[in-house]
């Protein structure tokens, strides 16, 4: 766990100033901007990344079947279409993002629309991969998650670094990211289906099942909040 949360920050900080060399400051301030209103439209999980760790583990440990596979098909579909709302949304409003909301510089506006819309389909991937993520949280197999933590941070680091010194931008480092997510969930759906061999991983729903973990989740988010708030009041 060490290693998963240190080796990204020690990657970071050596590639950072070549990243920032390479696209220009101004650039590498969109950059950020499109990662925090991307982040920012990450409450959309509603605490999913809480709640399924928390039933796939008591689930497992009662051996019942049936009900991981109805837990993880319900919260894939959930992820998949809060995935898809938050997606749509940011792609929709990626020209009042640039235009109005930040007012990026015009000689920058139409790569920041571009990259805000890439990054729509970023964020519908990334709510697939916090899905695979809860599967070997779920069943304490951390070594399985901070290896493919520490294989996808590194993927994307490296990524970024490739596509501006390859002369790619802005628009390079969100292809990058998108390729980077796209082989994380491939890598977790690999895992859980050696984790949960004879599990069935697809998309199904069950309002009961999906009742359960959003109000669950509900909490997690509002634990978040208020400690978040408590800590900045207390400051």
């Amino acid at each position: 766990s060490a290693v998963a949360w240190g080796w990204p920050v020690l990657l970071a900080f050596v590639t950072t100033p070549l990243i920032v060399r390479g696209l220009g400051a101004d650039a590498y301030g969109v950059r950020s901007l499109v990662l925090s209103i991307t982040g920012y439209f990450a409450i959309l999980d509603l605490g999913l990344n809480g709640a399924v760790p928390k039933y796939l583990a008591e689930y497992h440990v009662k051996n019942d079947r049936p009900q991981m596979a109805e837990l993880l098909g319900t919260t894939l579909t959930t992820y998949m279409v809060f995935g898809l709302v938050g997606g749509a949304l940011i792609w929709i409003l990626a020209d009042w993002f640039a235009a109005s909301l930040f007012s990026i510089p015009p000689q920058f506006q139409q790569e920041s629309v571009w990259a805000l819309r890439l990054s729509g389909i970023g964020f519908f991937l990334s709510m697939i991969t916090w899905w695979g993520s809860s599967i070997p949280t779920g069943l304490q197999r951390f070594d399985v998650f901070n290896g493919i933590s520490i294989g996808f941070g590194t993927l994307t680091t490296i990524g970024s670094l490739a596509a501006v010194l390859l002369g790619y931008g802005l628009l390079g480092i969100v292809w990058a990211n998108l390729l980077s997510n796209a082989i994380a969930i491939i890598s977790y759906c690999v895992a859980a289906r050696q984790l949960l061999p004879g599990i069935p991983l697809r998309v199904s729903f069950q309002w009961r099942m999906f009742k359960r973990t959003v109000l669950f989740g509900l909490y997690m988010v509002a634990f978040r909040i208020f400690g978040l708030l408590f800590a900045q009041l207390d400051t």
